[in-house]
């Protein structure tokens, strides 16, 4: 039996299905919802090892170009904010610096 392992890292957030998003979009999981509607300036990852463990996977929204506007995140954490809003999904956490190992 062989593990393969993949690592993640980002600014953004952890990130939850709210309720306003639709049943049939997640029907098939968050990731999946994810994976076919974030935006071109952002990337989604998944962290954990739900074939594994049982427990669900976390997702993750992060800016492709964190630092275009500067070293200041302001703008940054703006832009995340607003493509969360879109999605309508909420965020878990404070904005900052995530990551983690998605294994498989």
């Amino acid at each position: 039996m062989g593990i393969d392992y993949k690592g993640y890292y980002g600014i953004g957030y952890e990130v939850i299905e709210s309720d306003k998003i639709n049943e049939e979009d997640i029907e098939d999981g968050l990731g999946e919802y994810l994976y076919s509607e974030v935006g071109d300036d952002f990337k989604y990852f998944q962290t954990g090892s739900g074939n594994y463990t049982g427990e669900e996977d976390s997702c993750y929204i992060v800016a492709k170009e964190p630092f275009r506007d500067g070293l200041d995140l302001t703008l940054t954490k703006e832009r995340v904010d607003k493509e969360l809003k879109r999605l309508n999904v909420e965020p878990v956490g404070c904005f900052g610096s995530v990551g983690g190992l998605y294994v498989w």
